[in-house]
């Protein structure tokens, strides 16, 4: 179809004007690939029955989860209205609208005596250990994303490691805000090592002196946790939900968390309320004051 013959341009687009992610525009690039060849196989004319067929295909064939449905979709739509503003084309999702609902999961945390663990640093432990055990600590303080940790320079950080400059998502700058003495410390002293380097070196880096990707510190993270006797699989996401957990729970306030997280949306946020309704739940079974207070009827 002629109308996604501007793929290219879309993704230069993308990358240039709205400065996406690289984990973005890969997204984007493989959807868009995965509809196009569906479309060699298509006949049909009207481009809202050709995304009705691909709905179908992806649902009933390929039997793809609605979160992968929502995102090809949420793609081809971004895609729709870019060439919209460019051309007399008629955008099919004016008129056409799926209702894909989300499914309602809640995130996965690690138990806070797994994440103690995995905060310590200890001198004795080889320097990656030691680096990772600082990541950790840093994710859990205030819940950067794995490719925000990796991006930060260290002309990002202030010079006590009160505060830290993050880029997030969709070019959307943040500060965290560093209050523990001893993390603030590790930071420090790490700034000092670095202090030959030029500001914009990269804080945390590779064993080749380079920036540290989200790949290899997620290996160095599992090789951490497999160090810290942790069976659970352990990711970088999974620090950054117990981190907003751990929040709601101390009492913060939504908004900040939302706000110290990045969310775009307070419903996102929201979702870890849920994760601290398990945790209250927990925490009255174990309390389980009327059985206290039978007891001591009964005695």
């Amino acid at each position: 179809m002629k109308y996604f013959a501007r793929v290219a341009e879309f993704l230069r687009a993308c990358e240039i004007e709205c400065q996406y992610s690289p984990h973005t525009l890969k997204a984007y690039k493989s959807d868009l690939a995965h509809f196009t060849r569906f479309l060699d196989n298509q006949t049909a004319e009207n481009p809202i029955d050709v995304l009705k067929a691909y709905l179908v295909h992806m649902h009933a064939q390929e039997m793809l989860s609605v979160s992968t449905l929502r995102r090809r979709i949420a793609t081809l739509k971004s895609y729709a209205k870019f060439v919209n503003e460019r051309e007399a084309w008629e955008n099919p999702f004016e008129s056409w609208k799926p209702l894909l609902k989300p499914p309602k999961r809640l995130p996965k945390i690690l138990p806070k005596t797994s994440v103690k663990r995995l905060v310590r640093v200890d001198e004795s432990e080889q320097d990656i250990f030691r680096e990772t055990a600082i990541a950790v600590m840093l994710i859990s303080g205030t819940g950067v994303r794995v490719s925000e940790l990796c991006a930060i320079d260290c002309a990002d950080i202030e010079p006590d490691a009160s505060r830290i400059r993050i880029r997030g998502k969709g070019s959307k700058d943040r500060f965290v805000y560093l209050t523990n003495g001893s993390l603030r410390a590790l930071i420090e002293r790490k700034l000092g090592t670095n202090s030959s380097l030029h500001p914009q070196t990269a804080f945390f880096l590779n064993s080749r002196g380079n920036r540290l990707s989200p790949q290899t510190f997620r290996r160095r993270l599992r090789e951490w946790a497999g160090e810290c006797g942790l069976s659970e699989r352990v990711t970088p996401h999974m620090l950054r939900h117990s981190a907003a957990t751990l929040l709601i729970e101390a009492g913060v306030n939504l908004r900040f968390v939302q706000r110290l997280l990045g969310h775009a949306s307070i419903s996102t946020t929201e979702l870890y309320t849920h994760v601290s309704d398990v945790s209250l739940k927990d925490a009255l079974v174990k309390a389980d004051t009327v059985g206290n207070l039978l007891d001591d009827f009964a005695a």
